[in-house]
């Protein structure tokens, strides 16, 4: 098997990556689950930092140990659910609902109508689409509650997108500093 630039011993690698795993973790990953994460592995490896976490919605780190090194997402510290290449998040209120990800920008709703709930995600912009039956301040106070909660300590701005004039009024546009008179 050839990876990185040279020739690797896939047992001892899978040997290592268990052996990391082990190590940062605290918890046993069964050699079955260390080839999939491994054959993963190089997929994404070459994407970082434009690997994302589908599970947790978060970024990825990069993890050595010893001789081995592998991605793993920020928050479950796991390395099942990422994707790759993502360069830019979107998080969207009153979009369609659908996750997808096209030319790198991956699309997430932020807001569950159903359940009136927010989905915790690290975005990059988000985007507040009109044209839904729904309360728009509500489910923007909502969501930006979470993010803040969920990331306090991300000092990133973070890009907000108009689409389609939701209805919003001037306290949510103040919290959105959308409003120049604030």
């Amino acid at each position: 098997m050839r990876a990185l630039g040279g020739e690797i011993n896939h047992r001892l690698y899978t040997g290592r990556l268990v052996q990391g795993a082990l190590n940062t973790r605290g918890a046993f990953v069964d050699l079955q689950t260390a080839s999939k994460i491994l054959l993963s592995q190089f997929r994404h490896r070459k994407a970082f930092p434009d690997v994302y976490c589908m599970a947790c919605k978060a970024w990825t780190d990069k993890i050595a140990f010893k001789d081995a090194a592998w991605l793993q997402c920020k928050v479950c510290q796991d390395a099942l659910h990422l994707i790759s290449p993502v360069r830019r998040v979107v998080g969207q209120i009153g979009g369609s609902g659908d996750s997808h990800s096209k030319d790198g920008t991956l699309t997430l709703n932020l807001w569950n109508p159903n359940t009136m709930q927010p989905v915790v995600a690290t975005i990059d912009t988000l985007e507040i689409i009109g044209g839904q039956d729904m309360d728009y301040n509500w489910a923007v106070n909502s969501v930006l509650g979470q993010l803040h909660n969920a990331h306090a300590s991300d000092n990133r701005p973070m890009r907000v997108q108009l689409t389609g004039d939701p209805p919003l009024d001037l306290n949510t546009r103040r919290l959105l500093k959308l409003d120049s008179s604030s």
